[in-house]
């Protein structure tokens, strides 16, 4: 299975060019969204007063792989010719594998744990498709990656026809997403400052009364990514490619100063995905777009075939990794192994994941239940 991010099989892309540094991207989105499912991380170093805690934290703020897999799908699909009728039957086929994978979820998730559903628990399981549900919580990604594409035609069309007006789309996308965000956490840190608890709230809800849009972040790094793939030939340059890497890291730096300031301001620890929102993530993004561009599959020996083949697979692995989590978490407590255990053991779930989902793709038929 070929992937725009998650969702492009082979037989539709196969003639078109592929970006190498695009496959590491995936790879290392696919390997952060497993980590964050381990959990890899521990990142309480107010409490635990752990250095150890600290880098975790610091390595959790630049984990978010759903963005760059969102990134990865407008550098990919933004500036391509575009068929409205291959793109609704992506929908639907999209939609009907959301379902059978919750389903599929739910009902071997019970069995692992050893508990009887009944139906109606079931389905209104599969229904309570997002975070925290146990069962197929992790799916929300999915649900939201339908809603972008239902709203792809009208941004294509606009990207196509009216770069003016896709332009100031664009900016409001980053300032009702990013740029909100920003203005939350500097407000946060005055009001701890000044002692006005519910300075960031009376913000916010200023702002909120103005924003149309929905699912901000996902608009903004699918617009990002499209915006990257126009202006590509910049990261050619390795002065460029220099110069985004070090405001990347910069960027992530900023950001674990500004965790640690407010997680010592409020005597706990942050909430450790609190860059998700942030422009510190979008610049460190960037960067790391930047650096990937070096990557070159150029020798064809087995780390740049596997490297290829995540690429190839991510839709697979997604689907199929939460499964093999369970049967894990069965039988090993992630909570009482030390960093480079959980690690481990994040590598064996992708790398688990992968083996089956290459497995499932050779079977005629039942390679649609992966494959967009």
């Amino acid at each position: 299975m070929e992937s725009n991010l998650l969702v492009t099989n082979d037989s539709e892309t196969n003639k078109k060019k592929r970006y190498d540094n695009i496959d590491l991207l995936k790879l290392i989105s696919i390997f952060m969204v497993i980590s964050m499912h381990i959990p890899l991380f521990f990142t309480d170093f107010i409490n635990t007063h752990s250095i150890n805690c600290f880098v975790q934290f610091g390595l959790r703020l630049i984990s978010d792989g759903v963005l760059i897999f969102i990134f990865v799908n407008g550098f990919l699909l933004i500036n391509k010719p575009f068929d409205l009728k291959k793109h609704i039957y992506k929908i639907i086929r999209m939609f009907f594998i959301l379902l059978l994978w919750g389903t599929i979820n739910v009902i071997i998730k019970s069995i692992i744990r050893q508990e009887n559903l009944s139906i109606t628990k079931i389905i209104s399981e599969v229904l309570s498709l997002k975070l925290p549900h146990p069962y197929a919580g992790f799916l929300w990604f999915l649900q939201s990656l339908i809603g972008l594409y239902i709203l792809f035609p009208l941004i294509k069309i606009v990207h196509d026809n009216n770069k003016k007006v896709y332009n100031y789309f664009a900016i409001t996308i980053i300032l009702f997403s990013v740029g909100i965000n920003f203005v939350d956490i500097m407000c946060q840190l005055i009001g701890n400052l000044i002692n006005v608890n519910n300075l960031s709230s009376l913000v916010l809800n200023n702002f909120n009364r103005i924003n149309p849009y929905v699912n901000t972040m996902f608009l903004c790094y699918f617009i990002l990514g499209g915006v990257v793939y126009e202006k590509r030939n910049i990261f050619e340059n390795k002065k460029n490619i220099t110069i985004a890497v070090i405001l990347g890291i910069l960027s992530w730096i900023i950001a674990i100063i500004y965790g640690y300031a407010i997680s010592k301001l409020l005597n706990k620890t942050y909430n450790d995905g609190y860059n998700y929102n942030q422009i510190f993530l979008m610049i460190t993004v960037i960067g790391l777009y930047a650096l990937s561009t070096l990557y070159k599959n150029k020798n064809n020996n087995f780390i740049n075939r596997f490297i290829t083949s995540i690429g190839k697979n991510t839709m697979g692995i997604y689907l199929i990794h939460s499964i093999i989590l369970e049967i894990t978490k069965k039988y090993v407590n992630v909570f009482s192994l030390h960093f480079y255990q959980r690690l481990i053991i994040s590598i064996g779930v992708l790398i688990c994941s992968w083996i089956i989902s290459i497995g499932i793709m050779k079977i005629p038929k039942l390679n649609s239940i992966i494959k967009i």
